[in-house]
């Protein structure tokens, strides 16, 4: 767990239901006020994961209809606070990210549970951002 005065040195990633996706410098948490609106979320959209991006980090996308994106930490642009990001992954109609996995390529194995399946994120292939990624099988 982070403390406040922590936070500035940090990259935020924040990744949304709708697929969007930008990580932010955690200097523009650095404020006067107690309460900061931290991202901008599209009409009906919400916040599906924050989490901390370190150089050699990957993002995984995992969406309602069983597709997953593997993408690069280099692939998520950064953004101010106030910005809605960029599309992270094609969904199709009715399609939505309902998880979101930050992991390190140095990590011999990273398991995760989807749709009662265990994924090893380590043998997934890396694609660019703004792909409809694999289905999973």
């Amino acid at each position: 767990m982070l403390n406040q005065a922590e936070i500035p040195l940090q990259r935020l990633v924040f990744v949304s239901r709708q697929g969007m996706i930008k990580f932010v410098s955690g200097d523009e948490f650095d404020v006067a006020k107690r309460t900061v609106a931290a991202t901008k979320l599209g009409e009906g959209d919400t916040l599906v994961k924050v989490a901390l991006l370190y150089d050699g980090s990957y993002l995984a996308l995992f969406s309602h209809k069983g597709m997953l994106l593997k993408m690069d930490g280099e692939e998520i642009p950064q953004k101010k606070k106030a910005a809605v990001g960029v599309r992270g992954m094609k969904l199709d109609g009715g399609d939505y990210v309902e998880l979101a996995e930050v992991g390190s390529i140095h990590q011999d194995r990273h398991l995760v549970e989807f749709n009662g399946k265990r994924i090893d994120l380590s043998l997934i292939r890396s694609q660019k951002r703004d792909a409809k990624g694999t289905r999973l099988k």
